[in-house]
């Protein structure tokens, strides 16, 4: 197989994130970087993926109800839930609402791939990942390493069909796209 460059993102997502979210990216990359190897590496990240997946599609009420357990358990008072009126207000002035699952899928991958700072494409497993990334130059970058050589193409394509965790994060973003509101496909592009 032939490697080939990573295009570096233009624009950095985990350069403006709060330095909660940003802790939770660095200990995600200091697990996928642990690897041995795109094999393994794969594995880890596809893993907190889908976790981020199933937490950003579970009902509000089961979403706060584990929040508030999880705080139990490490010692701290739950924090008391907003009111209805409240949680409506908030996400009303800030027009943010719960994450789409896909968005989330997209966003993490990105900024985990984005914080390796990895400078080329060796094999499939480590094709499939950039796949994933919401930065529109990892995925050019993916079609770049398939390009270079029929092989790459070919071992992607087989590594996509054999790996079903992948298959399923893909089944999500597909549906957001094909339910997006005309536009908004462009955007995640």
């Amino acid at each position: 197989m032939t490697p080939t460059p990573v295009h570096p993102p233009a624009n950095s997502v985990y350069a403006d994130l709060d330095a909660v979210i940003r802790a939770q990216v660095d200990t995600i990359v200091d697990r996928v970087a642990a690897g041995a190897n795109w094999k393994v590496r794969k594995k880890s990240l596809l893993d907190v993926l889908t976790a981020l997946e199933a937490l950003a599609t579970m009902p509000q009420e089961s979403r706060e109800a584990l929040f508030r357990r999880l705080a139990e358990l490490d010692g701290r008072a739950p924090a008391d839930p907003p009111a209805d009126d409240e949680a409506e207000a908030a996400d009303a002035d800030t027009g943010v609402g719960a994450p789409r699952p896909e968005a989330l899928v997209l966003f993490y991958a990105g900024a985990v791939l984005e914080r390796l700072e990895e400078t080329q494409i060796t094999g499939p497993e480590q094709a499939l990942m950039y796949t994933l990334s919401i930065h529109p130059e990892h995925g050019q970058s993916v079609i770049d390493w398939m390009n270079a050589d029929i092989r790459n193409a070919k071992s992607l394509k087989k590594t996509m069909k054999a790996d079903r965790t992948y298959r399923a994060l893909m089944r999500t973003i597909d549906r957001a796209v094909a339910d997006a509101p005309d536009g908004v496909e462009e955007a995640q592009a």
